[in-house]
């Protein structure tokens, strides 16, 4: 990427890293680490995951000064909202690595950014057996509750049958004026949720993940819009506003915590108002804009 200058000729401006090196070197000496170094210098923002052992130790390319390190925030798979310090004070931190490396002669902290690093929806890549598995799980669980394709009444008759030539009766109709609803075993419903359990279902096509990987991927998704927003902005510039405007959280340990945690909103709408901007030397609205139906104190829609 560095020697044919490939970065350059398809317009890439933010690089996201989410590999690790075997063991703790100076990043001078290690090739991640000065390729890394080298594209930042030439205006790439690159972001790297700090590595998810929770061990004051970072391997490359995490130690790279001029990289942003990321690290992440457990939220416990809450709702929650910036404004409420209470709720705030809920947010633990993900294990992930941290440490110090110097650069000109003064010590960076690292990682300087956090991100959300657990319960995060990622896509289930197709055509893989964890695919095909998390399908049938789907396909299954929908015959098992809302019968949508007529399916159950088949599946109750093969169960029946199978158990009444076992002798052990484990199913059983029970019929209202309304409807007739099936009771379905326990030991089903375990085996499916077991498997759900496994691969992390949440929908036929995604599973949570979680580590510092897809921490990462958020602040240069971020990174990117705000390039996007104003392409005017340096490597230097994104960094700087990245951390200006992540959320500080003081309740846990700071040489863990960086900056805070990311913000995304916040992070795109200070691009466009700095460095030439679309929206730079505009008048602020003192107006808070809100979808929620409940909003009180400010203009219910979005324009």
């Amino acid at each position: 990427m560095l020697d044919n200058d490939n970065w350059q000729r398809y317009g890439v401006r933010v690089v996201n890293i989410s590999v690790g090196g075997d063991f703790p070197q100076d990043w001078h000496l290690n090739p991640v680490c000065r390729a890394a170094h080298s594209l930042s210098q030439r205006g790439v923002v690159v972001v790297a995951a700090a590595g998810n052992r929770g061990i004051e130790e970072l391997v490359a390319p995490a130690q790279t000064p001029t990289v942003i390190t990321v690290g992440g925030v457990d939220d416990h798979n809450r709702r929650w909202r910036a404004s409420q310090r209470a709720q705030i004070e809920l947010l633990s931190l993900y294990h992930h690595n941290f440490g110090v490396v110097e650069w000109r002669h003064a010590p960076i902290r690292k990682p300087e950014l956090l991100a959300l690093a657990r319960w995060l929806p990622s896509p289930v890549l197709p055509p893989t057996s964890v695919f095909r598995e998390t399908y049938t799980i789907d396909r299954l669980r929908r015959v098992l509750h809302d019968d949508e394709d007529g399916a159950r009444g088949g599946i109750l008759a093969y169960w029946e049958e199978l158990h009444r030539r076992l002798h052990s009766p484990i199913v059983s109709a029970v019929t209202s004026p309304e409807t007739a609803r099936v009771e379905w075993m326990p030991e089903v419903w375990h085996a499916l949720r077991r498997r759900m359990n496994a691969h992390k279902w949440v929908h036929p096509y995604y599973q949570h993940v979680d580590g510092t990987s897809v921490a990462v991927a958020q602040v240069a998704a971020v990174a990117a819009q705000m390039v996007h927003a104003n392409p005017n902005l340096d490597s230097a510039e994104v960094r700087r506003l990245l951390i200006d405007t992540s959320l500080p959280l003081p309740h846990l340990v700071a040489r863990q915590t960086g900056a805070g945690l990311i913000q995304p909103a916040s992070a795109v709408a200070a691009a466009l108002r700095t460095h030439a901007g679309r929206l730079a030397g505009r008048p602020q609205s003192g107006t808070r804009v809100c979808i929620n139906l409940n909003c009180k104190n400010g203009w219910n829609g979005v324009n």
